[in-house]
């Protein structure tokens, strides 16, 4: 299995536990995963060697953040190249984004 397949297969496994109606959209090189029409997470090949996984919230101290990390780290242990959160001013509102980035 593709490196991207099992970071599709992992954030979808962690977000489902939070919404189990996760919508799921391939748009391009991005896939995107919605809870009740909001964006929750993404993973996206952003370079020839390089994939992002992100999940979105509008709380700092959503649990999410910490269970993301801590299941990526699991996964993709020794090919993470950058990891953050991040505050992001949207339309209507801030949130939150916590990000890996993992070498292909």
């Amino acid at each position: 299995m593709s490196k991207k397949e099992r970071a599709k297969e992992l954030l979808e496994s962690v977000l489902e536990e939070r919404c189990p109606q996760l919508e799921k959209e391939d748009k391009e090189q991005k896939h995107l995963f919605f809870c009740k029409g909001e964006l929750v997470g993404t993973v996206a090949q952003i370079d020839e060697d390089k994939l992002a996984l992100t999940v979105y919230s509008p709380k700092m101290g959503d649990p999410i953040h910490k269970e993301f990390l801590k299941e990526v780290k699991e996964t993709f242990d020794g090919d993470i190249l950058e990891e953050g959160t991040k505050l992001s001013s949207g339309v209507e509102q801030n949130f939150y984004y916590t990000y890996v980035h993992v070498k292909l």
